[in-house]
């Protein structure tokens, strides 16, 4: 069985100069305790404990991008993908600024938690279907993909019925589909830790205090955000 602890345990074990840790699960306590022994770097999530350096997407305000883009598409009721904190800190961070900020612009929201193999059939009729929503933030690019084939497969069409908009934009082929999304800045997250890693490893940076930067994505353009004529 998968083990991440123990991973990072091993690696410890191969007396390496330094690890980055690219987990949306470990838990922060596990990668504090063996911090104290080697520069450990967390990249991608926001990490919580304050000790640890961190390099990380800054979730607060890809958030607020989102949703203040489709304010200004003109929706005003969305459904939001949402997961449980233990299954990906960097995705619960960023919906959960969206929900925030959605709300504070006057948007309705519609949360659904998709932690656990969702059901899209149950969702379109449950919650998109008995709603006004004009809009469905999926998790990630893969998810908006499988609501989007379901979608067609019921007659509902993107955007006309039904705007679509995911995150990380990196699937392939994404930019052909039109697919709006979240960019993460996956290039610029991986310089940034490799370039502050070896600073800490060659003593050109100090261990204290700890790393802490944070990096902004961008919307891509696309057509799956209709403009709703308000």
């Amino acid at each position: 069985e998968f083990n991440e602890e123990r991973l990072l345990q091993n690696l410890v074990s191969l007396r390496v100069k330094g690890i980055i840790v690219a987990s949306g699960t470990i838990p922060s306590e596990a990668v504090a305790n063996y911090a104290k022994r080697l520069p450990i770097m967390v990249v991608g999530r926001p990490e919580p404990n304050e000790t640890l350096h961190n390099v990380a997407y800054a979730q607060e305000s890809h958030g607020q991008m989102m949703a203040e883009h489709l304010y200004s598409m003109g929706h005003r009721e969305i459904v939001i993908e949402t997961v449980e904190m233990e299954y990906s800190m960097g995705s619960w961070a960023r919906n959960d600024a969206l929900i925030r900020h959605a709300e504070k612009l006057g948007m309705t929201t519609h949360p659904v938690d998709v932690t656990h193999d969702p059901d899209y059939s149950d969702i379109l009729n449950r919650v998109i279907r008995g709603s006004d929503s004009t809009a469905v933030v999926a998790l990630h690019d893969k998810r908006a993909l499988q609501l989007w084939r379901l979608l067609r497969a019921e007659g509902i069409r993107v955007p006309e019925d039904l705007s679509i908009m995911g995150s990380d934009g990196v699937l392939p082929g994404g930019d052909l589909l039109g697919l709006v999304s979240l960019r993460q800045p996956v290039e610029k997250i991986a310089e940034v830790a490799a370039s502050n890693m070896n600073d800490l490893i060659d003593g050109r940076a100090p261990a204290t205090p700890p790393i802490r930067e944070s990096v902004r994505g961008w919307i891509t353009k696309g057509t799956t955000v209709a403009r709703i004529e308000l």
